[in-house]
């Protein structure tokens, strides 16, 4: 199958149509692609750009839940990383999850061509996200679900013309959530006073700039809730039995070692502990980088 004929393809080739005409009134437009959710199926050519054989294999730690408490192991697929070990499957499902990527990343690039392409280039906002990260044997676990760094962790480009600088990145912890501010900001609509995300406009002009909050996540809702707060250093997680994780990512970026509960870190648990919601639950963040 030709990439223009998959759904994903389709979808591109509408969006690609609409931008290369002018619009006469400032526009909105989502451009939604499916894939690399699964089922991974994609044109054969991103699989021969992959061959098994130069597919690297997430690096995992053999002992890496045996610090974890129980509440982190809820949700391991029912055993499926010890099948996909024993059918010897992990490198081609890993393999057809890079193709599925491949796939995504031409498709954006067809859009971007377009808008490149069109009378509307030098005054749209583009902004690339995902709605979460995946697992692929780290932890035991595949798919999503979880409060750890690696589903958490979604890809956030914004290029705002007149504003932000070409390969330029900031290393702040952010939200999604903050996008809606943020494109208020950019397009000089009013905010909602509701709005729970804060502007990332002073990152975009400034990447070197630093802010004080950092992102929340919470998975479950009310008193059932468990949380997730992340800062440009730590990682900290309180399920909603009370159960901790604390994750140093200056030496420590796989969150293989669990700090929680060390006297000498209880001053910076607590600092993090203070972040969470008081009742209730936010909106789910992501933290990305």
């Amino acid at each position: 199958m030709k990439p223009e004929a998959t759904d994903d393809g389709q979808v591109v080739n509408w969006a690609a149509q609409y931008l290369q005409r002018k619009q006469p009134r400032p526009f909105f437009l989502t451009v939604g692609l499916y894939r690399p959710h699964a089922p991974w199926y994609v044109p054969r050519q991103y699989f021969a750009e992959r061959p098994l054989s130069e597919v690297r294999l997430p690096e995992v730690k053999e002992d890496d839940l045996a610090d974890v408490p129980a509440a982190a192991k809820a949700y391991l697929n029912g055993g499926l990383h010890r099948k996909m070990l024993d059918r010897q499957l992990w490198g081609s499902a890993v393999r057809a999850y890079l193709a599925s990527i491949s796939f995504c990343d031409a498709m954006v690039g067809r859009v971007l061509d377009a808008l490149e392409s069109s009378p509307n280039k030098t005054n749209t906002v583009i902004v690339f996200t995902s709605d979460h990260g995946l697992y692929l044997g780290e932890k035991q676990r595949w798919h999503k679900g979880g409060l750890w760094e690696r589903v958490t962790h979604v890809p956030l480009v914004v290029v705002a013309p007149g504003v932000t600088q070409p390969d330029t990145q900031s290393s702040q912890a952010v939200s999604l959530v903050d996008l809606y501010p943020t494109l208020c900001e950019l397009t000089g609509l009013p905010k909602p006073q509701s709005l729970d995300g804060i502007s990332l406009v002073p990152l975009l002009r400034d990447p070197n700039a630093s802010r004080t909050t950092p992102a929340v996540t919470a998975m479950g809702e009310g008193d059932k809730a468990s949380y997730a707060v992340r800062t440009d250093r730590w990682r900290y997680i309180r399920y909603a039995n009370g159960s901790e994780e604390l994750y140093d990512h200056q030496s420590d970026p796989h969150e293989w070692t669990n700090l929680a509960g060390r006297t000498n870190l209880a001053a910076v648990q607590k600092d993090l502990a203070a972040r969470f919601p008081r009742s209730g639950s936010p909106h789910s963040g992501q933290w990305i980088r």
